[in-house]
């Protein structure tokens, strides 16, 4: 038994037939995020300067919370080189803690892959990699475009919490130059803010950073990548 969602052309998600043993949309989701999915899909395809998507409180409050207090509880490995400097956790599939299990199978699950690509336009979607990270004063991740591996659809889930602009930490979008193929200048940026995820294609456009903090704050999210290949490993 499985999860089965019907994305009728042009009508809003009207199908759910739950399964045994399957983990619902429902269950995990902002049911306001379930009812209109073209919608989010015209949002995303409209999106400058890349396609992307925005969805702030996207999890069920105590989902959003329950992640966070069991990724805190990960072991966090420092990675540091010329592009970036943060700690990070072993890839989520792995994870010995039941909560955090729970969440990547769902964000892995089929069921969920199938919203995201009907929302990007991406299909299909075939393996997920995921992993913690955290920033902390003097960590950053300089300017790159995550084209890597075969990925098609970027991921983050932001769990931080109390960030201001003040604290740094802004995930980046930078412009592109259709002369030079190459970035020009930030033209969108986010301030860290708790149970927001962000969806972007991945592309020769996709440039994008997270810049110094700034403070003694910690800027905590779950980074993850989608591919197209059946294809596990970072």
């Amino acid at each position: 038994m499985r999860l089965c969602l019907l994305y009728p052309h042009q009508k809003a998600l009207i199908t759910l037939s739950v399964c045994r043993g399957v983990m619902t949309l429902p269950a995990w989701v902002d049911p306001s995020y379930l009812q209109h999915p073209d919608a989010l899909r015209r949002r995303f395809l409209a999106a400058k300067p890349f396609p992307h998507l925005v969805l702030r409180d996207f999890f069920l409050p105590p989902k959003a919370e329950a992640v966070l207090r069991a990724l805190k509880k990960e072991q966090w490995t420092p990675k540091d080189a010329d592009l970036f400097r943060f700690k990070q956790t072993h890839e989520l599939r792995s994870s010995k803690n039941p909560i955090m299990r729970e969440y990547y199978h769902f964000f892995s699950s089929k069921e969920f892959r199938d919203f995201v690509a009907h929302v990007t336009s991406t299909h299909p979607l075939r393996s997920i990699d995921a992993a913690g990270q955290t920033y902390s004063d003097g960590d950053h991740l300089l300017p790159h475009d995550d084209r890597l591996e075969g990925r098609k659809i970027a991921y983050v889930l932001n769990l931080t919490k109390g960030f201001t602009a003040r604290d740094g930490g802004q995930l980046d979008f930078f412009g592109f130059s259709e002369k030079t193929r190459h970035p020009t200048r930030i033209v969108k940026s986010f301030t860290p803010h708790f149970n927001t995820l962000f969806l972007f294609k991945v592309s020769e456009r996709s440039f994008h950073q997270v810049r110094e903090v700034l403070s003694n704050k910690k800027r905590i999210s779950i980074r993850e990548t989608a591919k197209r290949k059946l294809r596990y490993g970072r």
